[in-house]
């Protein structure tokens, strides 16, 4: 331990040597498990910034695929509209095989699509010549 006159040198207490080693002990004691909790704590905190960043990375890339396939997704939604929109024009020409051109220098659009439908679900049309006529 201490020789006299390493003790002559030191503070002078008034407790008693044995009680201060024992308090000087305990707050050595806690003040290291304060710290090595804070150590624990702080590695906690390092790994997870650590995944939140790689997290954050993942989902970045992620948003930017999910854009896109929503580009590529809008852009076929267009061209179906726009077929579909053909198709609506389609549909005042040819329904069923039957060309509605060729009614056309006959009637007017109105009739033309009437006749149509009339053929589509009864089948009772009947063209000659330059004359649509309805059969019963």
């Amino acid at each position: 331990m201490l020789d006299r006159s390493a003790r002559s040198n030191t503070r002078k207490y008034k407790s008693p040597m044995r009680k201060l080693l024992i308090f000087f002990e305990n707050s050595r004691n806690q003040w290291k498990a304060k710290c090595q909790e804070a150590k624990y704590l702080s590695k906690l905190l390092k790994n997870r910034i650590r995944n939140l960043i790689k997290n954050k990375e993942e989902l970045k890339i992620q948003v930017k695929e999910l854009g896109n396939k929503l580009y590529l997704m809008k852009g076929k939604e267009k061209k179906m509209e726009q077929e579909i929109i053909e198709l609506k024009k389609m549909q005042y020409r040819i329904i069923l095989g039957i060309n509605l051109e060729w009614f056309l220098p006959f009637t007017s659009i109105q009739s033309t699509i009437s006749i149509c439908f009339y053929c589509l679900f009864c089948q009772h049309v009947q063209v000659s010549g330059e004359q649509v006529e309805y059969l019963k």
